[in-house]
């Protein structure tokens, strides 16, 4: 693969989460910006949830800097979404 074609991310230092929120909920909201169904949705959120190796009903107050981190890239890939049809 090229330089040119590699898919970069970039996570912000600091991130925006609300610390009253779940990193579940964090997720579901994410992906219903991008998901219709309901069904598929939370296919998603487990799935980034378990790929990630979060705590689900974590509060994002008590995250370490690196769950913090893996939460953003995983809202990141949830919204860059792109189902195959």
């Amino acid at each position: 693969m090229a330089l040119s074609e590699a898919h970069v991310a970039f996570v912000p230092q600091e991130s925006h989460q609300s610390a009253w929120m779940s990193v579940r909920e964090h997720l579901k909201y994410g992906a219903s910006l991008r998901l219709s169904s309901r069904r598929r949705r939370d296919q998603v959120v487990d799935a980034t949830i378990d790929f990630l190796n979060l705590a689900p009903d974590t509060k994002c107050a008590v995250l370490s800097g690196g769950e913090s981190r893996r939460l953003q890239l995983g809202l990141d890939g949830i919204l860059s979404f792109r189902p195959i049809y």
